[in-house]
This record gives C-alpha cells, structure tokens and sequence, in this order.
C-alpha cells in the first residue's frame, strides 16, 4: 500500500510535460522526448540543505514511477513536509513544500516557503521569487514565472500553506 500511495504522489508531482523534438538513431524520425527538469537542480541541492536544518528524508530510488525524496521535520507547532520528485536520480521535475500550521498563524511557515523557493534553479531570480512570495502567501493557486521555472502557491486552508515548483512548459 506504502508503494502505491509513493507512486501515486510521484504521478502527481511530476505531471505534464515539455516536449522537444530528438531524432531517433533507428528511424531517423523526429521524436517527441519529455522534458520537464529544473535547469541545474539536483535532489541533493534541498535535501541535504533540509537535512542540515534537522529534517529527515525518506528516498525511494529507482521506483517503477520515478524517484521520490520526502524531507520532514516539526517545529514550533508546524508540521513541514518537502518532495522532491524526478524520474532521474540527478535531476528534479518537480519540488512541493508544504507547511501545517498547528499553532500560531500561517504567516509563520513564510520563512520555510521562502528557503524552499529559494532553491538553486539556473536562470531564477530568486530576490524577485521571494518578493512574490512574500506578496501573495495567503492566496490560492496564484503562480509566477522566473526563468523556465514556475512557482505555484496554495493556501486550501486557514493553517496549510504548499509551494509547488516545476518547469513552467507543464501544462498547468
């Protein structure tokens, strides 16, 4: 059941895709191949920074449907969970915070939403993403495009604030 649920949060986190044309070497043809990575993000670019803040991680590597790193730690009243998800072990498709507010108000998971937005994607302005951030927290499926990369914000409740970021050719 544990492998199902996993399987079923990388097909979720991973999503649609960005195509670009690549000639095969037996036809010769023209292809269509998925592409949805973030440029120059690496799994170990959040996990090991998280890690650093005490957060343990969970990874299923080399799954039937990709891989999956689940970052969590508590803290404060606040329950944070980080996934990064990719169908290759060096590079990441798509990364979801998300923060529960237990005690005190959602404003206080602002600073996780940030660090975790702030990771190290090629071509980002992260002084901008954080600024958006900070603009919008309380609101509900906004989102903002830096570089190739866009960041969605979720706030379906009161005390429960999600960061999603992915390559922003996935179709939303």
């Amino acid at each position: 059941m544990r492998a199902f649920i996993i399987a079923l949060s990388v097909i979720a986190l991973i999503g649609c895709s960005n195509q670009k044309k690549v000639e095969t070497e037996e036809t010769g043809q023209a292809e269509t191949e998925k592409s949805v990575k973030l440029p120059g993000l690496a799994p170990a670019d959040i996990y090991l920074s998280l890690e650093e803040r005490g957060f343990l991680t969970d990874k299923q590597i080399g799954g039937e449907y990709g891989n999956l790193w689940t970052c969590k730690s508590s803290s404060g009243g606040i329950d944070y969970t980080v996934e990064i998800a990719s169908s290759g072990a060096s590079d990441v498709e798509t990364v979801r915070a998300t923060a529960m507010v237990n005690r005190g108000g959602p404003r206080e998971a602002l600073p996780f939403i940030q660090f975790v937005s702030s990771a190290p994607i090629e071509g980002v302005n992260r002084e901008a993403v954080q600024t958006w951030i900070a603009e919008n927290f309380d609101k509900d499926k906004v989102s903002f495009e830096s570089g190739e990369v866009r960041y969605t914000i979720y706030a379906p409740s009161q005390m429960v604030r999600m960061l999603r970021i992915e390559n922003s050719s996935v179709q939303e």
